[in-house]
């Protein structure tokens, strides 16, 4: 009985999975027409692995690839000014961060940005997002209080515009 429960689970989370890496690719989109819709570069926190393109600035806390800029997420306001970023695409990072550091982060990367798209798992992934050892329980908690469908999307009124005349002008 037991099992079967966790075979369920499993299953649960591996399609779970497998939506959450097409979304990856359809958000990345997103984010990439924004940025092009405000003529400003886009910023890719957190290294793609090959799950979606890098962008105009890509950084991540550990790269390992060339032309990735070793930057921590709540260090970014430190480096580029003002709304330099037209948008910032972050997938599945966010869900790194201690509880407490969450705001902190969504305010810096709002700061250097008109738009963010985030992506993080969906509510109900219980091993592969809840048991992930470097996933904060809290943090995720928090952003599923936001957001259950694992996609946040938050803009200021030129993001907004962006992103009304993209949903409008392609689709994604």
């Amino acid at each position: 009985m037991i099992d079967n429960i966790l075979l369920y689970i499993l299953i649960g989370d591996i399609a779970r999975t497998l939506r959450e890496y097409e979304d990856r690719i359809k958000y990345f989109k997103l984010a990439r027409y924004v940025a092009d819709y405000l003529d400003k570069p886009l910023l890719v926190v957190g290294e793609p692995k090959g799950k979606h393109p890098y962008g105009d600035v890509t950084i991540d806390i550990n790269p390992t690839e060339p032309g990735v800029i070793r930057m921590d997420v709540l260090e970014v306001d430190k480096y580029f000014p003002y709304k330099y970023f037209g948008c910032v695409y972050i997938s599945h990072v966010l869900e790194h961060l201690p509880p407490d550091k969450l705001g902190i982060a969504i305010k810096k990367l709002s700061y250097v940005s008109h738009c963010i798209v985030a992506l993080y798992p969906k509510l109900g992934k219980v091993i592969l997002g809840l048991i992930h050892p470097e996933h904060y329980i809290g943090t995720l908690v928090k952003l599923w209080k936001l957001s259950p469908s694992g996609i946040l999307i938050i803009f200021d009124k030129k993001g907004e515009k962006a992103i009304c005349k993209t949903l409008k002008s392609v689709k994604i």
